[in-house]
């Protein structure tokens, strides 16, 4: 664990305004979807998934008031918390109906494609201060994720690791204030709040899971075998030239090109986008290889 050094503070709006579901909009959600609901909010660069910009594109999950109201409760695994011990089930729907009032009609006629997250390891974690209480209290979460400790309080917090040799403080965090907090040593952790010694939260941080095996397609007879391969995201494929003349696979979709491979080399690929290539050899134009990547 480091020390951070950065705060960023939220901006406010001039007039809070009145509305319920824009104030519980602007107190909750505008860290990661921005003010204006536009998804350029200060933590959502740092999420696997890009906030959705809800005034020009329909929504992710669903395409209802209904379907916000089960995102905002119940969270989307990976890339959004969930809010059902943050807001009650009346502020729920009023920000559920704040954000459906953001869609233009055009953008609630249209389906979106199905989300695909840039990373199938990495979560964000929102950890509330409010109340001078964590909320939640427990977190489970692997290397690799990030906490986001934001304080909804209107009295400051400092927020610091119990454990002596972590060296992890963040530094008077002022009401409206977050801190992100990269979790990179497994293990149990607690956190406190060295202003109000109360204040308690508990993460459980697992090692990250391991990576996909590579899988092997070889090249003989100026064939790929397999011909058809499904690979995960993120994990390898490792090209081998069982042949006696050179080969040179590549992807119709631009996803890669390898060097020419002599006889007896290999040649690993990483795939992070998930869809269906067609591979072939740039020296053998009969030569074909259909890779799924999940």
């Amino acid at each position: 664990m480091r020390r951070l050094t950065v705060i960023v503070v939220l901006t406010a709006s001039a007039a809070w305004p009145a509305d319920p579901g824009r104030r519980l909009f602007l107190e909750r959600c505008a860290i990661c979807h921005g003010e204006d609901g536009d998804g350029t909010g200060p933590v959502g660069a740092t999420l696997p998934l890009k906030p959705r910009d809800f005034r020009h594109e329909p929504l992710q999950w669903g395409n209802s008031q209904r379907s916000v109201v089960e995102t905002v409760t119940r969270g989307r695994q990976g890339v959004m918390p969930n809010f059902d011990e943050v807001l009650t089930a009346q502020e729920v729907n009023q920000v559920a109906a704040y954000v459906w009032s953001l869609i233009p009609p055009e953008s609630k006629k249209r389906a979106a494609k199905t989300p695909t997250a840039r990373s199938s390891t990495s979560r964000v974690f929102l950890i509330h201060q409010r109340n001078k209480a964590f909320t939640p209290t427990t977190v489970t979460a692997r290397v690799g994720d990030t906490l986001v400790f934001v304080n909804e309080d209107e009295v400051e917090h400092e927020v610091h690791s119990m454990a002596t040799d972590a060296g992890l403080t963040i530094q008077s965090q002022k009401p409206r204030q977050w801190d992100r907090v990269e979790l990179s040593t497994p293990g149990a952790m607690r956190f406190g709040c060295a202003i109000h010694p109360s204040m308690r939260l508990e993460v459980k941080v697992e090692p990250p899971p391991p990576a996909p095996a590579p899988v092997e397609v070889r090249q003989k007879g100026q064939r790929f075998a397999p011909a058809e391969v499904t690979v995960a995201r993120g994990g390898t494929l490792v090209f081998v030239n069982d042949d006696d003349v050179a080969h040179n696979a590549f992807s119709k979709e631009g996803k890669f090109t390898l060097a020419v491979q002599q006889p007896g080399e290999r040649s690993p690929v990483t795939l992070e986008v998930p869809g269906t290539y067609e591979v072939k050899c740039a020296i053998h134009p009969g030569m074909k290889l259909k890779v799924k990547v999940k």
